[in-house]
């Protein structure tokens, strides 16, 4: 009975740690989200995404930790090479890949596609197209995360959905405000 209560012990702690990890990778992508330049956003989203990666290790969700270390690592290829299209094939072929090996069920499939869409996502989009994606990729990661269980990663792509599209509106507005006085402009009237 002792051996029993103590894994339940060990269980317990490695889940409020999971949790608190989770909890701080959120604090760190709320921080982050708000930000208009797209490199910036991107080299943190790394740092954020390699605190999900132990999150999701602590968690014992194999499939999820794999993806969003490979995530983290595809962050930063993107950022030094954008627009590689060598390198995005690799990094897709690597979410295959491993979620072949890790496949556990349907749900394995989620954190793959997320994984797919934002590489593509990273490595050719920008301004309201790169939003418009992170939207997407973070809808299958939220579904991936309630699945299990995770706190922080659940709420972290909930705000991220939420803020990417206010971004992209914003964006979109201010694309629209700039075309709208070009049209208006003293020199057009010559």
């Amino acid at each position: 009975m002792t051996d029993f209560l103590g894994v339940i012990g060990v269980m317990i702690d490695e889940n409020a740690i999971a949790q608190v990890i989770g909890i701080l990778c959120l604090i760190g992508s709320l921080l982050n989200l708000f930000n208009k330049n797209d490199d910036t956003m991107i080299l943190r989203s790394a740092f954020v995404a390699a605190g999900f990666s132990l999150h999701y290790f602590l968690l014992s969700e194999w499939v999820l930790c794999a993806t969003v270390a490979v995530i983290t690592v595809r962050v930063l290829a993107a950022w030094r090479w954008p627009g590689s299209r060598w390198l995005s094939v690799f990094f897709i072929g690597l979410m295959l890949v491993q979620t072949a090996i890790l496949y556990n069920d349907l749900w394995s499939i989620l954190p793959m596609t997320a994984g797919i869409i934002g590489t593509l996502v990273y490595f050719f989009a920008r301004g309201i197209t790169l939003r418009l994606g992170f939207i997407i990729s973070s809808s299958c990661m939220l579904a991936a995360a309630i699945h299990s269980g995770s706190v922080g990663g659940s709420l972290a792509e909930t705000v991220g959905i939420t803020i990417h599209a206010w971004v992209a509106f914003q964006l979109y507005r201010r694309t629209k405000q700039q075309k709208e006085e070009a049209l208006t402009s003293p020199l057009n009237n010559i």
